[in-house]
């Protein structure tokens, strides 16, 4: 799939012969699952599923659209938890008020700003990793969360539809869709061995995203560049 980054630049007039494109990578530690337990023990979630979206709660995440969600798929499914970590940059205030509307702070967890070791243990709990942002480059977190081996749910936005191949691996709605995104929640939450199969093919689609890998690219992809314009 051609990165939505190279279609800019072309539009901007940069010829195509000299537009290299080399994605982010993801930290070895990512491949790996450390403790499945802790988070859920600390917090006492015991067996519900774990629902999570990772990142910078800004208005263009538009995490309250996974709050939306969670709001219709409780009506159907109630053994679950929404866990939305990370720093707020405009949003919380409304993501909290829509919680407080819905009714539904049973079912949601904001634990704020998360380090390393704590984005870690809720990884290696969480059932599935919903993005539901209008606009990623890349998207780090999500490609992290496939690292793992989580089936990812995104809207389509060009990083997430660059990530997960347009689909082939993970799910994509229309951005902004509630109620496509609860469909396809209530899908995986009901489906463990489509869950499995979908959280493998993103495990095997985010280890071309590895520093060794991404790594061994840079100097080829710099040495083509060159030689197409010396």
């Amino acid at each position: 799939m051609y990165p939505k980054q190279c279609e800019i630049f072309e539009g901007l007039g940069v010829p195509k012969r000299k537009i290299c494109f080399i994605p982010n990578g993801i930290a070895r530690e990512y491949f790996q699952i450390y403790d499945d337990k802790a988070f859920r023990e600390k917090f006492n979630i015991g067996k519900r599923k774990i629902i999570t979206f990772i990142g910078r709660l800004t208005p263009h995440k538009r995490v309250e659209d996974l709050i939306r969600a969670i709001g219709k798929i409780i009506r159907k499914y109630k053994d679950l938890v929404v866990v939305i970590a990370g720093p707020d940059k405009g949003a919380l205030y409304s993501i909290k008020n829509l919680v407080n509307e819905l009714g539904i702070n049973p079912y949601v967890l904001l634990l704020g700003e998360i380090n390393e070791k704590e984005k870690h243990e809720l990884l290696d709990s969480t059932d599935i990793f919903v993005n539901p942002s209008s606009y990623e480059a890349f998207g780090l977190a999500v490609a992290e969360a496939m690292a793992k081996g989580i089936p990812v749910i995104s809207a389509d936005n060009p990083g997430a539809k660059y990530l997960l191949d347009d689909g082939k691996c993970g799910l994509l709605y229309k951005t902004g869709d509630v109620e496509e995104l609860s469909d396809k929640i209530l899908y995986l939450i009901t489906n463990s061995d489509a869950g499995k199969r979908i959280g493998e093919c993103c495990r095997v689609r985010a280890l071309e995203f590895s520093w060794e890998r991404i790594a061994e690219s840079i100097e080829n992809k710099i040495l083509k560049c060159i030689e197409k314009d010396p």
